[in-house]
């Protein structure tokens, strides 16, 4: 399913996830697809399929798990990754388990990856694009990205938020779960550096590296709504444990079609759903 030039840079995901277990095939697949290599897997005690599909994978040998029981997990998954990893992992992207990291023309995430290493860049924000139900009232038989296909303008305020790939090594120190700061320069999408306080959230989406962070944050209205009854992994007491009442209405954004996911995973599209049947996903 990927084809790894080795002359170029080795690319990571580090995630922390809970209950990801119905789309996680899926999202491993892709990511293979684009040329990840290696995946390191925080798992907060899920009680899905989630351990089975890491276990049952062909390629479960590119795949590193560990368990956290933490009740706001996923800072401190960050922190122990960029301890434990930062001289074994080259450039690593973290990201959620609900979002897909899109080339959005011909240029490869290997390719975007090795220009900014020969240019001496450690860091890279990519902006989010929110996708909503397209119409989805429960969850589609089909894959995300063929099924949710409907999005929020670039203008929509967290579209501003950016998820980071660094060069671990070269790693200064944690911001946020959504930016971290490098020895060398972090480049925003526009080609800047971000300003002194910048903790992930920019003024302005923009697309110019050509790739983009496709976050499928509500998925179906039924899947939406076991989201916001769940809560957030983070303590009981905690005023964040609960989204608000009116997450769905705020974003299930579906104003522009965008197939480009779709595209990028047709042409391995029968065999990521091939695997999922074989495995399962609940």
């Amino acid at each position: 399913m990927a084809n790894h030039d080795h002359d170029r840079p080795q690319i990571a995901i580090v995630t922390c996830i809970k209950n990801e277990g119905e789309d996680l095939v899926e999202w491993l697949c892709f990511h293979r697809h684009i040329g990840v290599s290696r995946f390191v897997i925080y798992d907060n005690l899920s009680t899905d399929a989630t351990q089975r599909i890491l276990a049952a994978v062909p390629f479960r040998d590119e795949i590193t798990v560990r368990r956290i029981a933490r009740s706001s997990p996923q800072k401190a998954a960050f922190a122990d990754a960029l301890r434990r990893f930062r001289n074994t992992l080259d450039w690593t992207a973290f990201i959620d388990a609900d979002e897909f990291v899109v080339p959005l023309g011909d240029l490869s995430l290997s390719q975007k990856l090795a220009e900014l290493t020969a240019a001496g860049v450690d860091g890279l924000g990519i902006h989010w694009r929110i996708f909503g139900s397209a119409g989805n009232d429960t969850r589609p038989a089909g894959l995300v990205t063929e099924c949710f296909t409907r999005r929020s303008e670039d203008s929509f305020h967290p579209n501003q938020h950016v998820k980071s790939f660094v060069r671990l090594s070269r790693v200064r120190s944690m911001v946020t779960q959504h930016y971290f700061k490098t020895v060398g320069p972090y480049r925003m999408d526009d080609g800047c550096a971000p300003p002194q306080d910048f903790n992930g959230l920019a003024t302005k989406a923009s697309f110019n590296q050509g790739f983009a962070i496709h976050h499928y944050i509500t998925k179906s209205h039924a899947q939406c709504l076991a989201k916001i009854a769940r809560g957030r992994p983070k303590p009981d007491w905690s005023a964040k444990k609960y989204r608000s009442p009116d997450y769905w209405d705020i974003y299930n954004r579906n104003e522009v079609e965008d197939l480009r996911a779709a595209r990028v995973i047709a042409p391995i599209r029968e065999q990521v759903m091939a695997l999922r049947e074989k495995i399962g996903r609940d």
